[in-house]
């Protein structure tokens, strides 16, 4: 008897936790749960997708701020190393003058080059650059004139092709017009006096034109004398006297 009480016990207990779990589990039908699940997952997915297009102009933003950092730095590279100029230096240079401010020029040059973040279309004609005005800077500072001279040369040619590169990179791949000592080969000590300049002499006038002029000359009266002015008077003024004399 007892066996029993405590098996109908058991069994009362087992059907109320299955009868709680029945009720549990059908308090939303699966349908509802698995919209509830897709509007979660829609909207996590939006979520992401705007992150996405956050991060896309994020990462197009630091770009272009990469590029005109670029630019700028090539800009500023650029005028320090045309106000040494090389074209003049190098001119001297040929000659024997080894001007003492040459150096420093020279090193400040490099020094700008140097710290410059050239674009990956520049980076090897900076550095063949950089590299020999350091050359040029010790053989100046050692005042060494027979070795200044080549690598002058050299340096001149590497600042040619790095200005007229540098400069269509920003200009956007467009040519500019076309630098006035470009090709000029300086190794022989060629000055200013060997290019090829326009003349300003007055061409000579042709015999056509001169008989041309002399069939259309116009007789010009001659000029008539200046008319002189009255000899000046020989009597001298006379002085009014002073009305308060002797008083």
């Amino acid at each position: 008897m007892d066996g029993y009480k405590k098996h109908l016990k058991t069994t009362t207990l087992a059907t109320f936790l299955i009868a709680i779990l029945l009720t549990t589990a059908c308090s939303g039908s699966p349908s509802e749960k698995v919209t509830n699940l897709e509007a979660k997952v829609t909207s996590l997915e939006t979520r992401l997708a705007s992150a996405n297009d956050n991060v896309a102009l994020l990462t197009a933003s630091l770009q272009q701020t990469k590029e005109a950092s670029v630019q700028a730095q090539v800009s500023i590279a650029l005028r320090h190393i045309e106000a040494a100029e090389f074209h003049i230096m190098n001119i001297n240079i040929q000659t024997g003058d080894l001007n003492p401010r040459y150096p420093f020029a020279v090193d400040k040059v490099v020094t700008a080059a140097s710290f410059t973040e050239w674009p990956p279309d520049l980076t090897d004609m900076a550095t063949a650059f950089i590299e020999s005005a350091k050359n040029l800077s010790d053989v100046l500072v050692a005042e060494d004139a027979v070795q200044a001279g080549p690598i002058s040369t050299a340096t001149h040619g590497f600042y040619h092709a790095l200005t007229a590169a540098a400069w269509v990179w920003l200009n956007g791949g467009e040519e500019l017009g076309a630098d006035p000592h470009a090709g000029h080969n300086m190794s022989s000590g060629e000055s200013h006096e060997g290019h090829d300049m326009p003349s300003m002499a007055t061409p000579e006038p042709t015999a056509e034109a001169i008989a041309d002029h002399s069939s259309n000359d116009l007789s010009t009266p001659a000029p008539t004398a200046a008319p002189t002015a009255d000899p000046p008077s020989e009597h001298k003024p006379t002085s009014t006297p002073d009305p308060h004399a002797g008083h």
